[in-house]
């Protein structure tokens, strides 16, 4: 089905975007008299504009996934005049509409340059002008930078434009939050950006056009008791098995000790099916949004009765109903923390703390300078987590359950020849930022035998994007190669053979460093100024093995291919690497220190 969504949208024969619409249709099914006699329509004249829009549209009512991706492809090519040789009139209400209605489903499948395509689009048209659109547009930070894309300059040109406004009129949309203010979430990868700036931006514009967002309870108390157990709130959206955020936090949250905090654990479920719970059979409160058109304020009224002392954010922009959540005081003290390194741009008498790692920030002064909020530091002579290894003494995945002992390179030979230097970067697609391509190419260029492998991204049109980058530096290709998403066991087999492990650049890695070094793999990594950038020195730092921490992009370079190309020294640094690695794990003072920045908190009160 990819593959034919692929096809309907690249600039091909019109007859095969044809025969794509039809092949397309022979996959979904519609049962009612109407969609009946589209269908017929359709089979007479599969370029018709009106037809594919009311079928699309009877598609995306349908509530299937499948049927909602074949609605919406339709959509999307009744705007394309080649096909049609029809202009579909935006200047009329169901042509804005649909070019929302596009731009945002794109959106939420990462397809940001069709999105903003049809955002663009809409705010052409004279049909009840308003600032919708700009909003929208505003927003949506792509993840896929194109060749000489400015993204940082751009949000900020149009962020500003917004809030110089005198009112923000949004009378054509009437919208609900979601379906206007769109993530922040990829700032993360900008850092040439003011991550505070932008996110200060960022608030001042939802309250604005959403003021029922900046809420502070009535219900809370001034007074902190001074007997203990202080009520301690801790919320997430992502309290499940294996989530990233909740893998990260998990040894801590267990094991706080609970004479001194009496916490609840409030899990927020975003969409239907998040409800592996992991903390069920402790003090919790659980809120179905998706289910309840009245969910902040069913939830601020559940939080406000449990006059919390502290209220913990585990993460920020990772999820739109943490998002809003946030904005609100609903506690004596509110914290955020590092599930997403970033700061919430809210201001501090709001949320009053970010807590993060001194051994994965730049000196207190100039990080400090990273938030809106109060940042608070964890030591840096400890670790900030409670962690256990993520594979057991034989091999078995504690993910997967399966052993990744068994696997050859021969086994990967579908994605990559079996020869070569294997330099592997599989974190995620989005966080290839532009400026880590050149450093890849002067690998090629410096190791006639590397083979740079790359998490796949399987979004055709965030793949042209990044093959184009690459080819306009004139690398290599084909000695690159992408690697979809893999089971962990086979995750952990593909950094076994590989003879370097990168970091990506500038947002690095937490969780797949500390996996690849359990392993023996060797990560090199090149930290810059912000928090996810650092995750990887302060885990180096803490094993005391600096040598795969590099200074400039050159010294990445220089480093990887060293180490690629020297089995003596790679041998040498891999069992300093493994002799250490029991520094990361089962760290007891990780509890000690976060009960202490708790009540560091309280005793600021």
């Amino acid at each position: 089905m990819e593959q034919l969504f692929n096809t309907l949208n690249n600039k091909i024969a019109t007859q095969q975007e044809e025969e794509g619409c039809k092949e397309l249709l022979k996959h979904s099914y519609l049962t009612n008299q109407k969609s009946d006699i589209l269908m017929k329509a359709f089979g007479l004249n599969p370029r018709n504009a009106n037809v594919l829009i009311q079928l699309g549209l009877q598609f995306i009512h349908s509530k299937n996934k499948m049927q909602e991706y074949t609605g919406y492809t339709l959509l999307e090519k009744a705007f394309d005049y080649e096909f049609t040789k029809t202009n579909i009139p935006i200047h009329s209400y169901q042509g804005k509409w649909l070019a929302i209605m596009i731009g945002r489903y794109n959106h939420l499948r990462h397809r940001y340059k069709t999105s903003r395509k049809f955002f663009r689009l809409a705010q052409t048209s004279t049909f009840l002008v308003d600032d919708s659109q700009a909003v929208q547009s505003a927003t949506c930070i792509t993840g896929y930078p194109e060749i000489d894309e400015n993204v940082i300059q751009r949000y900020n040109d149009e962020m500003d434009q917004l809030l110089s406004k005198e009112n923000i009129d949004i009378k054509f949309l009437q919208p609900t939050y979601n379906f206007l203010m769109l993530s922040p979430f990829n700032l993360e990868i900008y850092y040439e950006a003011d991550f505070r700036d932008c996110m200060q931006k960022y608030y001042q514009l939802t309250t604005r056009i959403f003021p029922e967002l900046k809420y502070t309870s009535t219900k809370i108390s001034k007074e902190i008791s001074s007997s203990k157990p202080y009520q301690l709130g801790i919320i997430s959206a992502y309290f499940t098995k294996n989530n990233s955020v909740i893998a990260d936090f998990k040894g801590v949250l267990d094991r706080l000790p609970r004479d001194i905090f009496d916490i609840t654990f409030i899990f927020l479920i975003e969409n239907q099916g998040d409800n592996e719970f992991v903390y069920k059979n402790e003090k919790h409160i659980v809120v179905h949004t998706y289910a309840d058109p009245n969910w902040l304020s069913n939830t601020r009224e559940k939080i406000e009765n449990l006059d919390l002392d502290i209220l913990y954010y585990l993460d920020s922009t990772m999820s739109s109903v943490i998002q809003r959540t946030l904005m609100s005081k609903l506690a004596r003290i509110q914290a955020v923390s590092h599930g997403h390194p970033v700061t919430t741009g809210v201001p501090s008498d709001i949320m009053n703390y970010y807590v993060s790692w001194g051994a994965a920030e730049l000196e207190y002064e100039q990080a400090k300078q990273h938030y809106t909020e109060k940042l608070l530091l964890l030591p840096k002579e400890h670790m900030h987590q409670y962690y256990e290894p993520r594979v057991d003494e034989n091999g078995i995945s504690k993910i997967s359950g399966e052993s990744y002992f068994n696997y050859t390179r021969d086994d990967f030979y579908e994605y990559v020849p079996s020869d070569g230097n294997w330099y592997t970067c599989m974190q995620k697609p989005f966080k290839r930022h532009p400026d880590f391509d050149p450093m890849l190419g002067n690998i090629l260029e410096k190791d006639p035998n590397a083979r740079i492998l790359l998490h796949k991204e399987n979004n055709e049109e965030n793949n042209e994007i990044f093959m184009n980058r690459y080819k306009r530096l004139k690398m290599d290709v084909s000695r690159i190669h992408f690697i979809p998403a893999l089971p962990h066991h086979k995750l952990m087999a593909l950094y076994k053979m590989s003879h370097v492990v990168l970091d990506s650049y500038y947002a690095g890695g937490c969780t797949t460093t500390r996996e690849a070094l359990e392993i023996g793999a060797l990560v090199v990594t090149l930290p810059a100024k912000y928090l996810g950038s650092r995750w990887s020195l302060a885990y180096y730092n803490r094993i005391g093995v600096l040598d795969l921490v590099a200074e400039n992009k050159k010294d990445y370079v220089d480093i990887a291919v060293d180490i690629a190309t020297n089995e003596k020294r790679r041998k040498e640094i891999r069992k300093r690497v493994l002799d250490n690695m029991h520094k990361l794990f089962y760290q007891e003072s990780a509890i000690d220190s976060w009960t202490n920045i708790f009540q560091q908190m309280i005793n600021n009160y």
